[in-house]
Parts: C-alpha cells; structure tokens; sequence
C-alpha cells in the first residue's frame, strides 16, 4: 500500500525534509505545519484531500502554501484540497486551531489529519 506522510518542523517547500508527524493515534509528534512528500517513487494521481476528524475538529482551519506563508485559510473543519501532484519533494500546507475559554489543555490529541490521495508508481 503506497502512503503520503504528514511531516513538521524546519520543512523548506519542494525539498524533502522534516520530522515525520505520529500515525495510527500515537499522538508522540503534533503537528504544527506539516509538508506532505510521497515516498518509493510514488506520486498522487490528482487531487489531495486533507480533512480534520475528531471532536475539536471544528476548531482546526486549513490553509495552502503561498511562497513560505500561509495562503487563504479554509473554514474551520473544512477540507483543504490540494490541486496538484503530490511528488517526492514537499508540499506546505499550514494549520490553525482556535480555543475558547473552556479549553482546559494546552494540547488537543482529540483530532486527526486524515489524507486521502490515489497514489500510483511512477
């Protein structure tokens, strides 16, 4: 099964660096702005969907890379999709969540990135 990892940290758009975000629920690395990369010579066929599941997950908003900043931040719970191929190389998108008074954690482990691609050799 062909995968498109979330990663973090100092990630440079179109290069193939950063730290990988946790999988699977383990929630040891959260994210802050994460590059998407496929890997083993995969690419996405067409569109990339990121969506937020979970119970905070309208207070997450979603938005495109524009040359190192953020683009035009979706609705919160909204979907981002991504137009192009996703390569080897990094594609930025950035996050932001909101909080209200009634948060009582500094952290919120109750959503998840969820990536939807049709991944193909090349």
């Amino acid at each position: 099964m062909a995968d498109i990892h979330v990663y973090k940290g100092e990630v440079t758009s179109g290069g193939v660096d950063g730290i990988l975000v946790s999988e699977g629920g383990a929630n040891t690395s959260p994210i802050i702005v994460g590059p998407l990369n496929g890997n083993n010579n995969e690419v996405s066929e067409s569109l990339t969907l990121i969506s937020i599941l979970g119970l905070t997950a309208s207070k997450w908003a979603l938005a495109l890379d524009n040359e190192g900043v953020p683009g035009i931040f979706k609705e919160y719970g909204e979907t981002l999709v991504i137009p192009g191929i996703i390569t080897d190389v990094n594609t930025i998108f950035w996050t932001k969540a909101k909080s209200d008074t009634f948060d009582i954690k500094p952290d919120d482990s109750y959503v998840s990135f969820n990536v939807q691609a049709e991944v193909r050799k090349v």
